[in-house]
């Protein structure tokens, strides 16, 4: 199980769904993608009813641990966006009974867009399912 206090991930990059090979098997019917951000072995999927986090571990890179974690499951979020001299923006995610989770994106990232998601599925303006 992923350590919420110690694990972050790290420089995410915005990707399409297609460079996502193991995303299509993951997703339950009806389960929209929103948006996909992906590092060198890391990803993190935000869909219409979870953030999914994908974590590849070990030297090969033949482990790997996949994490869902339903928007009824947050409690709060934070936005940091870059400074003049900072390299990413970050998201932190306090996650019910879990602790807190980092998430850091290269620095043209659009964190706002993110935010604007975790907002509506927080407040429930959004239909969560």
């Amino acid at each position: 199980m992923f350590n919420f206090s110690t694990d972050s991930f790290l420089q995410l990059g915005e990707v399409s769904e297609e460079e996502l090979d193991w995303l299509a098997e993951t997703l339950v019917p009806n389960e929209q993608v929103f948006m996909c951000y992906k590092s060198v072995r890391d990803s993190v999927v935000f869909t219409n009813y979870r953030v999914i986090l994908r974590n590849v571990e070990g030297i090969t890179g033949s482990a790997v641990e996949t994490a869902t974690i339903p928007y009824s499951g947050l409690i709060a979020y934070s936005v940091r966006t870059p400074g003049t001299l900072d390299k990413s923006a970050s998201i932190a995610l306090l996650v019910r009974e879990s602790g807190e989770l980092e998430l850091k994106f290269v620095r043209k990232t659009n964190v706002g867009k993110i935010e604007g998601l975790l907002s509506r599925r927080l407040l429930a303006v959004e239909k969560r399912y």
